[in-house]
């Protein structure tokens, strides 16, 4: 089989299912109906884990914790609405348990939504092309009046104020993601929660400059806001839990266990009785992956992963990357090298295959030829390289081991040259 990016593109369109729905007009398309096969499955994973490069995330220490991360391995999940999974990688997907991170976001959106907070009070809905950790909010002269958009770090501190049950209460967020999870055990790795609030001066600083906009008023609930937010990021669960997570709004906010069992293959599938996500939020959330999931790459990544259209993805730093195709499936990867946005490159790669073979296809041309992903994919490596390098050199110097980073011989090359050119530049004075 290929094992260049092009070639598993080119054979990924060529070997597409049938995309019709095997139990009936108003079904659900299952895995074996797109055509997604084990085979399929280790195709992307080689190609991908030959593509990545990167850095674990060191600004948060337990991400680079060896007891609470392993960089040699990875993951990916799929699964369809009808709870039908198929994996790969040299991981178990089931065992693996890193932190939500960033991927919890829209969940906490939904639920605060779901408390009955309204959407644009939480945040606005802009494109801002900033890094996770950004929001203009930070910037007092700009007077912005509330964070840009629901899932990034300002969003998420601002859907976490205090409404309603605590975190831990009965309703509260953790119940919300057990329910969503399906595991009743569902916790927060406690010491991922410790290393976050001991490390997130700018998320406090984001939390104070949206109590000064008027989103709290009390120094008391800027810092219950903030650490309802590194809870939610710190709940640990496998990517077949996240998967689980993001059924939910792929089914437009069903509990897809209860439909299942209700429906008869004669019937519509969506039914709004069955949602436990009300579908406003759910479209929301999922609106404000499109624009904003990827952090400052998101529309590199809609160029590289979907061609024309919006991509419903997020990603943490905790290297899980997670796509969701409404009323198909979802998607998720697992390895902690990432790119100098914050977003894992395994998962950039896997995900553009990915969704190659989970999205119908078309009759006429709506992506990127093979040939020109290829070369697109490869400038933004080198338009990536000098943040990606000095995060490694962080890593080297902090006398962290080799396999926590990877930088292919290109990326040590141009590093080199700009080096040499500023020396050059330097001689002159």
């Amino acid at each position: 089989m290929a094992e260049k990016l092009a070639e598993a593109v080119m054979y990924l369109r060529e070997t597409k299912g049938s995309f019709i729905s095997s139990r009936g007009p108003n079904a659900p398309l299952t895995l074996a109906d797109m055509g997604i096969t084990n085979e399929k499955l280790e195709l992307i994973d080689r190609v991908a884990w030959d593509m990545a490069y990167g850095a674990t995330a060191s600004y948060i220490p337990a991400l680079i914790d060896p007891s609470k991360v392993d960089p040699t391995k990875r993951c990916l999940v799929v699964m369809d609405l009808f709870g039908n999974v198929l994996t790969s990688g040299n991981g178990d997907p089931r065992v693996i348990r890193p932190s939500y991170q960033s991927t919890i976001k829209h969940h906490n959106a939904t639920h605060c939504m779901g408390l009955g907070e309204l959407p644009e009070v939480i945040a606005g809905i802009l494109q801002t092309n900033r890094d996770f950790n950004n929001d203009r909010v930070l910037d007092p002269s700009l007077n912005v009046q509330r964070a840009d958009n629901l899932v990034n770090n300002a969003g998420t501190i601002s859907a976490s104020k205090p409404l309603g049950p605590g975190f831990y209460e009965e309703k509260g967020f953790l119940e919300f993601m057990r329910k969503l999870t399906g595991n009743p055990r569902l916790k927060v790795d406690d010491d991922i929660f410790e290393s976050e609030r001991a490390t997130g001066f700018n998320n406090f600083a984001i939390a104070y400059r949206l109590g000064a906009a008027g989103r709290f008023g009390t120094h008391e609930e800027v810092t219950e806001a903030v650490e309802r937010y590194f809870r939610g990021c710190s709940i640990v669960a496998t990517p077949v839990e996240m998967g689980r997570s993001n059924l939910v709004l792929a089914a437009g906010g069903m509990d897809l266990d209860a439909r299942l069992r209700a429906w008869k293959d004669d019937q519509p599938f969506f039914n709004p009785d069955y949602c436990i996500i009300k579908p406003d939020a759910v479209v929301r959330a999922e609106n404000a992956l499109n624009v904003a999931g990827m952090y400052r790459y998101q529309p590199v990544v809609n160029l590289h992963v979907s061609g024309v259209r919006a991509t419903t993805m997020k990603s943490g730093v905790s290297g899980v990357e997670v796509a969701i195709q409404p009323g198909a499936g979802v998607a998720v990867t697992y390895h902690v090298w990432l790119d100098g946005a914050g977003n894992s490159t395994y998962g950039n790669i896997a995900h553009i295959l990915l969704n190659e073979a989970m999205s119908a296809p078309s009759v006429v041309p709506i992506r990127l030829s093979p040939e020109e992903l290829e070369r697109s994919v490869h400038l933004q490596e080198r338009e990536d390289t000098l943040a990606t390098v000095k995060n490694v050199l962080g890593l080297v110097t902090a006398g962290h081991a080799d396999n926590t980073y990877r930088l292919k011989p290109e990326m040590v090359r141009c590093a080199r040259g700009q080096h040499l050119k500023q020396l050059a530049l330097l001689k002159n004075f």
